[in-house]
């Protein structure tokens, strides 16, 4: 493990016996050993400038499968600016995380991302890594009409260094992608040729209902709480474990989800429907919660734009326009409050 090809005196490392190395060098597995319980990213420099480079992608073999020896595939994370070697990581263990590195952004990344709907837009960014110096601070973005002729420019400037600078940004390149929840459900929903059932304003927490697995049918559901968590059943499977790459692209692994369906306890089964399960309730509960509230926030912009017409009248439009979450209008004048009108 080192960072660079060649050590002090210039000999390539991997043309070096281990025995003859320095001291100071360890062995992957020595790396590992002092990181015990760390999370660990390893990143494989793989250049084709440099004198250690390996087109057959021997050193990313080993190391996969030194980790898969090891275990623990949620503590390893592997990076490269090759990708590659990263194609390559995925092949031999699909079980470990893959970062693609990236110096200079291929003109064809993002888009590759949001064709897959694994990104999609969001909001500007109003603040950027200023590069005066190595301090790397955060630094505001400034708007600056600059003529008729030319469009609003983005600038920053360097508070330590303030002959640096200001730098001009482009506004496209400006532009804050996110991971979409609602592309990674529907790649579930398309993929098990099930439809979403309900979920929540951002996405967080999604049902699919009850959905043919394998011989058997579970409940299935899906949170996003720092990773996404796939639930069959009474069971709650990382969803990065019940993924794989095949020649198409990512797939879900039909073996693996079949042996979890298998194994969850079925939560509508016995000797009746166990409805009254803790988790089928309070599912329920919440999604009733969630329903009510997209229908609230309906019914509220509608009162903005008819402010004469009181809340029977309100639920009435609501209902009759569709809007109601399948609710009648009785019950949307129940469940739903008219803001306080100025």
């Amino acid at each position: 493990v080192h960072h660079d090809p060649r050590v002090g005196d210039g000999r390539v490392i991997r043309q070096t016996k281990s025995a003859e190395l320095p001291e100071h060098i360890p062995t992957l597995d020595q790396a590992l050993d002092a990181c015990a319980e760390m999370w660990v990213n390893l990143e494989i420099k793989n250049d084709e400038n440099e004198p250690d480079f390996d087109p057959s992608e021997w050193v990313a073999d080993r190391t996969m499968e030194l980790l898969d020896q090891r275990g623990e595939s949620e503590r390893w994370l592997m990076s490269s600016f090759r990708i590659e070697t990263m194609d390559r990581c995925r092949t031999v263990a699909p079980q470990v995380r893959t970062a693609w590195l990236t110096s200079i952004t291929p003109d064809d990344a993002v888009e590759t991302l949001v064709a897959g709907r694994f990104l999609k837009e969001g909001m500007r960014v109003d603040d950027i890594t200023c590069h005066g110096c190595e301090r790397r601070c955060l630094r505001p973005l400034v708007l600056i009409e600059v003529g008729a002729d030319r469009a609003p420019t983005l600038m920053s400037t360097c508070h330590l260094k303030p002959d640096m600078g200001p730098f001009e940004h482009l506004a496209e390149r400006l532009t804050r992608w996110t991971c979409s929840r609602d592309g990674v459900a529907k790649f579930i929903g398309r993929s098990l040729r099930a439809q979403v059932q309900d979920h929540d304003s951002r996405w967080r927490r999604v049902r699919f209902g009850t959905v043919q697995l394998a011989d058997v049918r579970r409940l299935l559901s899906i949170e996003f709480e720092g990773t996404a968590i796939m639930r069959i059943g009474s069971s709650p499977i990382p969803l990065i474990e019940l993924l794989e790459w095949n020649e198409t692209g990512l797939v879900l692994n039909n073996e693996a989800l079949a042996h979890c369906a298998t194994e969850a306890e079925d939560l509508q089964s016995g000797n009746k429907r166990v409805q009254s399960s803790t988790l089928v309730r309070d599912d329920n509960k919440l999604f009733t919660k969630l329903k009510v509230g997209r229908v609230q926030r309906r019914l509220e912009a509608l009162a903005g734009q008819h402010p004469n017409l009181n809340k029977e009248q309100l639920a009435k439009k609501l209902a009759k326009a569709g809007m109601g979450e399948g609710m009648s209008a009785e019950r949307i004048e129940r469940v739903t409050r008219v803001p306080a009108r100025k």
